[in-house]
This record gives C-alpha cells, structure tokens and sequence, in this order.
C-alpha cells in the first residue's frame, strides 16, 4: 500500500459516512498538499474557495466573478450541463453571492459569443432542466458522487429539491436577462441550506 493510500485510510478511519467519497477525500489531500506548498511559495493571497462540492479554484477572481462564470458554463458548455455548475449557482446564492452580471458581457467577448446568442442559449439550457426528466435524474447521480450522504439526504433526495433549484435557475436567467437589457432583478428566497 502506497503512502497515499495510508493517508487516505486514516483520514476516513474517523469519518466513515465518507467512505463512498473516497475519490474526493483523494482529491482533497492532493489539494492540500498543493496548498501547502503555495503556502510555503507565499500564493495563497491569490486563491479563491468554493465550497458545496469541497471544489478548490485556484483562480485569482472573486465569488461574484466566479458566479458569473458558472452562469456562462451553463449557457455556452458544449452538448451539456454540468450538475455540478448547477449546484455551485446555488450554493453560491445561498452564501448570499450576487452574480458579477455585468462582466457576463466581457466574458462572452472572450468566448466570442453574442449578447443574444448567449440570452437564447442560456434560455434554451433553462428550459431543457424542466422538459428532459433525464437531466434531474443524472443532477442526482453526479451529486451522489460528490457530496456527503447526509448533505444528499437534506437537498438533493429531498422531492422538491429540483423544483428549488429549477426555480432559482429560472430567477437566475430572468435576472441575467434583465440586467443584461438594462434591468435589475431580486434572486429567489433561500429553501435549502446547503
């Protein structure tokens, strides 16, 4: 047994709930040992957290900067939704994070992306959460992987859940939508602690 391995063992030993997260209490110790040496290199001023999924960014940008990325993802990745860009949205608006809306214009510049493209894009990923039953059921099955069972058991097992999250989606896009046109918009009460 490699040395890693040992310090995967002992650091499930006392957290047993955590067993079928194995691959992410992995991924968690290469973390921290790369922090460790961005510590000892003086970089650690320059990193950003996101918690929810235990995700590690190692990015100089703000939470407000980092919401509004997500939001592009969600629009503009390629043949998909990624859950877990789902769930950071709504973690992040749960830790009270306002999306950084008026960067999304520069952001798409990057991806050289339209305005209207974008807007017609992020509503059709919208609409495509309620209208294809399979996108609820694979949300479930990634978040499984990654998020402790009992975090499972009090969101995403949770039968309205989806219907929370679909619904903050939707105040997301309407709010984009709006403040993209010149509007601004309130974001949806908080339902599940996350």
């Amino acid at each position: 047994m490699s040395l890693f391995d040992q310090l995967v063992d002992e650091a499930l030993k006392n957290r047993r709930d955590l067993a079928p997260l194995r691959m992410v209490v992995e991924k968690e110790l290469l973390h921290h040992d790369i922090l460790r040496v961005l510590s000892h290199a003086g970089m650690l001023a320059w990193l950003t957290f996101i918690g929810g999924t235990s995700g590690l960014i190692l990015k100089a940008e703000s939470r407000e900067e980092i919401f509004a990325d997500k939001l592009v993802a969600f629009a503009l990745r390629p043949n998909r939704i990624k859950h877990r860009d789902l769930w950071d949205l709504a973690w992040l608006h749960q830790q009270g994070v306002k999306p950084h809306i008026d960067l999304v214009p520069v952001k798409l510049s990057d991806h050289r992306c339209a305005e209207q493209d974008f807007l017609r894009l992020l509503e059709e990923r919208r609409l495509s959460l309620a209208a294809v039953p399979e996108v609820a059921i694979e949300f479930r099955k990634e978040m499984r992987r990654f998020l402790p069972a009992d975090l499972v058991a009090q969101t995403v097992d949770q039968a309205d859940f989806w219907t929370y999250l679909t619904g903050l989606i939707d105040d997301l896009v309407a709010q984009t939508a709006r403040v993209l046109s010149g509007q601004n918009g309130a974001p949806t009460a908080i339902r599940f602690r996350m």
